[in-house]
């Protein structure tokens, strides 16, 4: 049932009227639309007129549903109440849409709202590691996002205008460098060259997941990261071919970031690097250490080593064409959307690839995010 008046008490008296504002352009809009469309004599047109004004009024209060979360995300569920509260009718959308672009709190607002929602996303890789696909219900995805709840840590966005400049550049450089070059490469290339590129790159990056599990006194994951590096160096031509996991010795990901998460250093703010994207300061600093621990960046000249980066760079933005497009196609503030998605992803990658495994999960969340 839908929380009521104590929920949007809570909110700031400026955005409660915010949201009831919007909710009165909502209407006012659809009204008007529908007022023109039955005006016209094709029924057809009309009938199109009107959806289409629906939706424009649905993301006339969507769109600042959005942005107040991104202000307050502390209050989601009071926001969601509260616009729920001012626009009944639009209450789908508003959950379609706030689920869209913060996946992460899709828990959160369907408790608030009463209504279970199920939701699939694809989890791939800011980081050197393998995309992952998970299937989630809502209440068991990162619930502790608002709550603070032991183990999961909060989207942390102090620097938003500054980050949200940084990825206006990068998205700019992204659509007209680096996706076309990516879209060439994936149309060009067959599926089995593109593994194979994907393999060797992995490959390579196994000096670095060693020395972080040895860091992490992981000494098991450290023995199959050694015998996958023998096996697919040799047997797997060079690391082309994953031939390790054929022999019981499965992939997972290690980096100077999740050992530092390891040893209890927290995220720090949410960061969107130039020309590398999302991030955290922890991350970041993980990445620049992990510069450090490739033997690589002793070997290869500068001209080899740019051209090493920007083939993984190409390569990985191959595997991530269809998942961004969906994100951007589907999402109200793709800013905001992909920060959620980043987020996500970095929780697998911060438990080597799996959520199920934290022992604090189960006992967390056990009501259908």
């Amino acid at each position: 049932m839908l929380a009521s008046t104590s929920a949007e008490a809570a909110l700031p008296a400026a955005l409660a009227a915010r949201i009831q504002e919007a909710a009165a352009q909502s209407r006012h809009l659809v009204a008007q639309e529908v007022a023109f469309a039955g005006g016209l004599d094709d029924q057809r047109l009309g009938a199109t007129f009107t959806s289409q004004a629906g939706r424009r009024a649905e993301m006339t209060l969507n769109s600042v549903v959005i942005g107040a979360i991104a202000q307050y995300p502390a209050l989601t569920a009071e926001i969601v109440v509260a616009a729920i509260s001012a626009a009944p009718e639009q209450r789908a959308s508003i959950m379609r849409d706030v689920s869209d672009a913060y996946p992460g709190f899709a828990a959160v607002a369907s408790r608030a709202a009463g209504a279970p929602l199920m939701i699939r996303r694809r989890f791939v890789g800011w980081t050197d590691s393998p995309s992952h696909e998970v299937d989630f219900e809502p209440a068991r995805e990162f619930a502790g996002e608002t709550t603070g709840a032991p183990g999961l840590e909060a989207i942390s966005d102090p620097l938003e205008g500054l980050n949200r400049a940084i990825f206006t550049l990068n998205d700019g450089l992204d659509i007209f460098v680096l996706r076309p070059v990516a879209a060439l490469y994936g149309f060009v290339m067959p599926a089995m060259v593109k593994r194979g590129v994907s393999n060797f790159f992995d490959n390579l990056s196994a000096p670095v997941v060693l020395a972080n599990d040895v860091l992490q006194l992981e000494f098991a994951d450290a023995a199959t990261t050694t015998g996958r590096f023998v096996v697919n160096s040799t047997v797997g031509v060079l690391g082309l071919f994953d031939v390790a996991e054929n022999f019981g010795l499965p992939d997972h990901p290690a980096d100077f970031g999740q050992t530092l998460y390891a040893y209890g250093v927290g995220p720090g703010p949410y960061l969107v690097l130039p020309l590398l994207g999302p991030s955290t300061t922890r991350h970041g600093v993980g990445k620049a250490v992990d510069t450090f621990l490739d033997p690589l960046t002793y070997v290869l000249e500068p001209g080899p080593s740019f051209a090493r980066g920007a083939a993984e760079a190409v390569a990985a933005r191959e595997r991530l064409l269809a998942p961004l497009e969906d994100l951007r196609a589907t999402s109200i503030d793709y800013y905001a959307a992909l920060r959620s998605a980043y987020y996500q992803d970095r929780r697998v990658v911060l438990r080597k690839g799996s959520l199920a495994d934290a022992p604090d999960l189960d006992a967390m969340f056990d009501a259908v995010e």
